[in-house]
């Protein structure tokens, strides 16, 4: 947690301005955790690991705004101090499935599939409140954690191009649109966390050639691009306060009677709206790694001194499936909101092996 910012500007001098305030009564947050396990094998081929856990987490850590009545304002954002604020709790599976598929003299091919899932409920918080609502993302009791609070985007009136948005005010008309923004309320859509994710390995040994890799997947998950959110037509950071930094000029509207476009029409100084069209699908599946190798026979290396010698070659993020309209790196950080941020790079390793 930081309390002081550096490379502030003052009076022509560096120096450094005061961010956070330091909460002397703060505690650990405390965890209570229970699992049940349950392990199987069948005619040596097959394994299954299965464990379900529950997590209880209480006097959870939040940075909390700060009145501004105490002169703690910092011309942009009041100061925060972090409190212990309420309790979670986490429940979910995780499972494990091995197989060896085909085992003889000179080659083994086996196989491991697991798959997890969490699900997380803010049970309390502390103090009157009942939820805490940052940006797009709001705490609430009784919702995942990181669930995201916006306004519900219905699409582009094909008329005048204005964004629409579903009324949701809790009566029948609540399925009803306006491009009034004013006239909409805002409701929880989506989660950041997935439902289900996990991975699958193979590895497969053909006398002295092996070969191994390995695909992650995710599914049932959001994320809230708020970097292009900022920078598009009806963002925050625009150029010169009115024009944005980046647009899909091919999905905006062209004029009316124009149902197809995805986005609204391009509007001179118009105002951010945090809605669910910059909500993304998390989705993936993902070649993680693989790596092919080659042992030298022991005829071979046995007068050198050497119990084993392998060559390999490996890569990492090889390849990704996802939503066309998932524009970021599906392992991003974890509460949801994308930034600039440096996506899993894509590496390849040459490598050589030696056992003496």
């Amino acid at each position: 947690m930081n309390l002081y910012k550096y490379g502030i500007i003052y009076n022509g001098q560096s120096g450094m301005s005061i961010v956070g305030i330091a909460n002397p009564d703060l505690k650990w947050e405390k965890n209570k955790t229970w699992n049940i396990g349950l392990d199987l094998s069948f005619i040596d081929r097959i394994s299954v690991t299965f464990d379900y856990y529950q997590r209880k987490t209480s006097d959870l850590i939040y940075d909390l705004p700060v009145s501004q009545v105490g002169g703690y304002y910092d011309g942009n954002y009041g100061y925060t101090t972090p409190q212990n604020i309420g309790s979670l709790k986490n429940s979910g599976f995780e499972l494990t499935i091995t197989s060896t598929n085909f085992r003889n003299k000179d080659f083994t091919w086996t196989t491991s599939l697991n798959m997890a899932h969490n699900s997380n409920k803010l049970t309390k918080l502390d103090g009157q409140q009942n939820e805490i609502v940052s940006g797009p993302l709001i705490h609430r009791v009784g919702e995942p954690y990181y669930s995201y609070y916006v306004y519900e985007y219905a699409g582009v009136d094909a008329e005048t191009g204005k964004e629409m948005f579903y009324l949701n005010d809790g009566t029948e008309n609540a399925r009803k649109t306006t491009t009034n923004i004013s006239e909409a309320n805002k409701t929880i859509v989506g989660k950041h966390q997935a439902s289900i994710e996990g991975g699958l390995t193979n590895n497969l040994k053909w006398k002295f050639i092996d070969l191994g890799f390995t695909f992650t997947y995710s599914l049932g998950g959001d994320a809230f691009d708020y970097s292009t959110w900022q920078h598009s037509n009806g963002g925050s950071y625009l150029y010169g306060g009115a024009v944005p930094t980046y647009y899909d000029i091919s999905k905006m509207w062209t004029g009316p009677g124009d149902t197809n476009a995805t986005l609204p029409k391009f509007e001179y100084g118009s105002a951010a709206s945090l809605s669910s069209r910059w909500l993304m699908p998390t989705d993936y599946l993902r070649l993680k790694n693989l790596t092919l190798g080659v042992s030298i026979p022991q005829n071979y290396i046995s007068k050198l001194g050497l119990s084993k010698a392998r060559i390999y070659f490996s890569g990492s993020n090889l390849l990704t499936w996802k939503s066309k309209d998932l524009f970021v790196d599906p392992e991003m950080r974890v509460d949801g909101l994308c930034t600039f941020e440096t996506p899993a790079l894509r590496t390849y390793t040459f490598g050589i092996e030696l056992n003496f």
